[in-house]
């Protein structure tokens, strides 16, 4: 009784939204046989799409008055939630918050600079060859993504899975092996998963606005870590508004800054950043490799890490962290250079770091741990209880041999960590990028990001369930709290693996080669990482 009173409560609100419109959102007759799709063709500088499995198609009316034209430029269309940006985990919300039990009755918008190019004929999933973009879904994300209803949409040939992972290090044969039963995570193009969640999106009832923004005007903020937003004329109090290059505005009382590193919405909220600068840039692009294979590598060098991850047609796509001239040399290579220097970093025989690296034989390596674990069964808070130790070691396994690049050219992008000192402002939240940005060394940027997703999700929900304003900063603050101390954590332990895997130091080459020697050799330890790294750290479900 109590969860349909909360929904009549939600569809309350959304009707008394609904009705305080100022007139500028009009319904367009349904289009013709013309638009198979159900989506009008609309305004190209500003303009709403809507859903197109109701055939409900809603657009800002530009031009049905001058009244109407007047009412939008002062912040015409009201809605519940307004997400700005249209990438994958703005998507993935706006795919959530209509999925959840109490916020499907929440109005929701997703402002994006342009439709998605690949809807339709040109379809990124119908390409030959994979995008040079691509992102690892751990086993909770999928689940996540699977619970919104487009899982099924992202199983190969779409994508391509991988049941194991090996890492190692240049100097030295200490390696680390990790296997799952079904498997480990998912490599996807962007451009499919981002397609893929606009379309639900649009299935579920979510608004698609497309345009420039020129500028939000966001409530003065009265506590929290920022700095004074500038004061904006068309603000309303509680509410934000977003404007347009076109004159159009839309306003709501809570703004989601899903729009990235150099997120407006942050800038604009006040919102300060902690940033380093790693002073590298990670080199990118699809490989056609000599067989298919199920296991991603990667490999630590003296300039960074280099991972070679499986993707869908037997390609392979690489990931090659270096400094900022090295990127440079490797991104004026040809297509068959680029393959040998690929090839030769994944392939070569280990160096030596000022000396010979001592190997250790699997009963030196039991002892060690028995030692390190106190000679007994103990117990551990995170992977239960650890057993004997194993002298069995998992043979290296060999990348396959690197052919040539595929399709688009090597590109580079530049490496830092950025993270906000605070993820959300009255009226204001970020996920995703817009609130931190990784090192690609784990492949977790995004998986964070669904994992902000979540969390929002979940902090949204418990407030309309308890009859408080979702939009407080209290509220949001819950959600902020949470996502920075988990996401801090992973910056962190990130940094410090890239720190300890650059050092070419004798003593240091010698413990890292022991300690992954050692890890290799505890089934239990190992299947406790696994068990964190496929998931994102946010517990509950609700839904």
């Amino acid at each position: 009784m109590a969860l349909a009173a909360v929904r009549r409560l939600g569809r309350d609100l959304a009707a008394s939204t609904r009705a305080r419109a100022t007139g500028v959102v009009c319904q367009a007759e349904v289009c013709s046989a013309s638009s198979t799709e159900g989506v009008r063709s609309l305004d190209p500088a500003t303009s709403v799409s809507p859903s197109w499995t109701t055939r409900r198609s809603r657009k800002l009316c530009e031009s049905a008055s001058a009244s109407a034209s007047a009412s939008a430029s002062q912040g015409g269309d009201e809605y519940d939630v307004v997400v700005v940006g249209g990438g994958m985990i703005g998507s993935a919300l706006a795919c959530g918050l209509k999925h959840g039990p109490l916020t499907s009755e929440l109005r929701v918008a997703v402002v994006d600079k342009e439709k998605q190019q690949g809807w339709g004929a040109e379809s990124r999933r119908g390409a030959s060859v994979p995008d040079i973009r691509v992102s690892t879904l751990t086993p909770s994300t999928l689940g996540f993504l699977d619970r919104v209803g487009v899982g099924s949409n992202l199983l190969p040939p779409v994508s391509a899975s991988f049941d194991s992972m090996q890492v190692w290090d240049a100097f030295g044969r200490g390696h680390m092996q990790f296997s799952s039963p079904t498997f480990l995570g998912q490599v996807i193009e962007n451009e499919v998963l981002k397609e893929e969640l606009q379309r639900r999106a649009e299935e579920l009832g979510c608004d698609f606005v497309y345009g420039s923004v020129t500028d939000i005007a966001v409530p003065r903020p009265k506590v929290g870590i920022t700095k004074a937003p500038e004061e904006k004329p068309g603000g309303d109090g509680d509410r934000s508004v977003i404007s347009f290059a076109s004159g159009l505005s839309i306003s709501t009382p809570l703004v989601v800054g899903a729009d990235g590193a150099q997120s407006l919405v942050a800038k604009k909220a006040g919102i300060r950043f902690l940033e380093y600068n790693y002073g590298q840039r990670a080199v990118t692009c699809a490989l056609r490799v000599s067989e298919p294979h199920s296991t991603a590598f990667q490999r630590f060098l003296p300039t960074g890490p280099i991972a070679l991850l499986p993707v869908r047609g037997g390609y392979s796509n690489v990931v090659w962290s270096t400094t900022v001239a090295e990127a440079k040399r490797l991104e004026s290579l040809g297509s068959k250079e680029f393959a040998r220097a690929v090839d030769d970093a994944l392939r070569s025989e280990p160096a030596s770091a000022g000396g010979d690296v001592h190997f250790f034989s699997p009963a030196t390596l039991g002892s060690a741990v028995s030692t390190l674990l106190g000679g007994r069964r103990r117990t551990n808070d995170v992977g239960g209880d650890l057993g004997q130790v194993t002298e069995t070691r998992g043979e290296f396994v060999d990348p396959p041999e690197v052919l040539e690049v595929a399709g688009t050219s090597q590109k580079s992008f530049p490496l830092g960590s950025k993270h906000a000192l605070t993820y959300c402002q009255r009226g204001v939240v970020l996920v995703g990028d817009a609130a931190h940005r990784i090192h690609p060394l784990a492949g977790q940027g995004v998986n964070i990001g669904f994992g902000d997703v979540e969390c929002l999700m979940i902090v949204l929900q418990e407030a309309l369930w308890s009859g408080q304003d979702y939009s407080d900063l209290l509220t949001l603050e819950k959600y902020s709290r949470e996502r920075r101390i988990a996401n801090a954590a992973m910056i962190r332990t990130l940094d410090a693996v890239k720190s300890l895997y650059q050092s070419q130091y004798t003593p240091l080459a010698l413990t890292r080669n022991l300690g992954m020697d050692i890890l290799n050799n505890s089934g239990p330890l190992k299947d406790a990482i696994v068990g964190y790294a496929s998931s994102n750290a946010t517990a509950k479900k609700i839904f």
